[in-house]
């Protein structure tokens, strides 16, 4: 689904609004596994902080102003669900959401789509932009992939979306 939506195509909220609610259902049903394999490997509040989240996320959605909110001002509120959930995870997630956000803001403004309605998002351009914005993680975290921390999971993940322009 989120595949679907960013495909050099103009930013649609409802498409947007679709991707979110399926990634939030999908993680809060993936809870159980998340918390199991937390508690293997942390100290087991990653499912039930991935759970919070998504579920302020699912009501961000369901606001009477998020559809009809700017892409910048719907990423702000997504950032602003996340910044409540707590904990290492969610100071993680918001500083890499928000330095998301901004990279993002950049290359739009880079592109010269500023003020035009049919801004076009792609995979190239939000895996740029997640490669900025987990440089900037990393100025605030010295984990690293092998820390057993939720970097072992960010660092290969934006670093394959980022050279292959693919979420599969």
């Amino acid at each position: 689904m989120l595949h679907a939506l960013l495909t050099h195509r103009p930013v649609d909220s409802q498409r947007l609004t679709n991707a979110l609610r399926n990634a939030c259902g999908n993680a809060i049903e993936a809870e159980p596994d998340i918390t199991k394999y937390d508690i293997q490997m942390g100290d087991g509040d990653c499912g039930e902080a991935v759970q919070t989240v998504s579920e302020s996320i699912l009501r961000k959605l369901d606001k009477p102003e998020f559809p009809s909110a700017p892409l910048f001002k719907q990423l702000e509120m997504i950032g602003d669900s996340i910044e409540d959930m707590g904990g290492s995870l969610g100071a993680i997630i918001s500083i890499l959401v928000t330095a998301f956000s901004n990279s993002l803001r950049d290359i739009y403004t880079k592109s010269g789509n500023q003020g035009k309605s049919d801004f076009s998002l792609d995979l190239k351009a939000v895996g740029a932009a997640a490669a900025q914005a987990l440089e900037n993680l990393k100025d605030y975290t010295g984990a690293r992939e092998g820390d057993r921390t939720v970097m072992d999971t960010l660092i290969p993940f934006i670093s394959t979306l980022q050279s292959s322009a693919n979420l599969e």
